[in-house]
């Protein structure tokens, strides 16, 4: 149970992170949902975006995050 809540606070953590850096480059909204390992490596990164922005979303969590572009999913949102 204790290893269960550790794992949920990272991915919220990680998940606010996201959201917060991307925040302080873009004024849409976001939704953010990551995927980790059991190692709580980043497996996957989805980003819902609201609106349209020419920010270059996936370079730059790229960067942050050090992860392949292939694992970022981004998406509009209606």
């Amino acid at each position: 149970v204790n290893e269960n809540n550790v794992k949920k606070n990272f991915i919220t953590s990680v998940e606010n992170d996201i959201k917060e850096k991307l925040s302080s480059n873009i004024d849409n909204n976001v939704d953010v949902n990551i995927e980790i390992t059991d190692t709580y490596n980043i497996e996957k990164i989805n980003i819902t975006l609201y609106g349209e922005t020419s920010f270059d979303i996936l370079s730059f969590i790229s960067g942050e995050y050090d992860i392949g572009k292939d694992k970022i999913n981004l998406q509009r949102g209606d």
